[in-house]
């Protein structure tokens, strides 16, 4: 028998994870029919009671694709010790709008955290805040990424900076 190696608090975390993107697909019955799954079934994939039934990755790709919302994935992400930010490369901005937005986004973040610690700690709330205006600035810092691949060309995701 194979051990889970996540821990019960990160099931727990991608089972609500599976029921914000189901009800963000339109539901239950909606989800099913786009993944070509019974409503019982999707019903268990979402449910914390139901352990061992889980969306697939094609149903989770799907059901992301339809709501426009990387729940699982931005989740998964998070497990990982990673951020998800989207890229758009192809809105190509000049480069002083993409640094005022990075102006902009990073002194919310020095706002926010200042504001937090202003009573000597961050409370739960507070550090809420924060995470949200630091995912703001991540979004930005992916943005110039976005940008910079686009002005080096399609072969600049093979090259190494240094």
């Amino acid at each position: 028998m194979l051990t889970r190696q996540i821990s019960g608090r990160e099931a727990h975390a991608l089972k609500l994870a599976s029921q914000q993107l189901v009800e963000a697909a339109g539901g239950v019955k909606a989800a099913a029919e786009l993944t070509q799954a019974s409503a019982s079934r999707m019903s268990e994939a979402v449910s914390p009671w139901h352990d061992n039934r889980w969306l697939t990755l094609v149903q989770v790709a799907d059901l992301e694709a339809v709501s426009g919302q990387p729940v699982i994935t931005r989740a998964l992400a998070s497990m990982a010790g990673f951020a998800l930010a989207p890229t758009d490369p192809a809105r190509p901005q000049d480069m002083h709008q993409v640094l005022a937005h990075i102006v902009l986004e990073t002194s919310d973040v020095t706002t926010a955290l200042s504001a937090a610690m202003a009573d000597g700690k961050v409370d739960a709330r507070e550090a809420a805040t924060v995470k949200a205006e630091a995912q703001g600035a991540i979004i930005a810092m992916q943005q110039l990424i976005a940008q910079c691949d686009h002005l080096m060309g399609p072969a600049s995701v093979l090259r190494e900076v240094k």
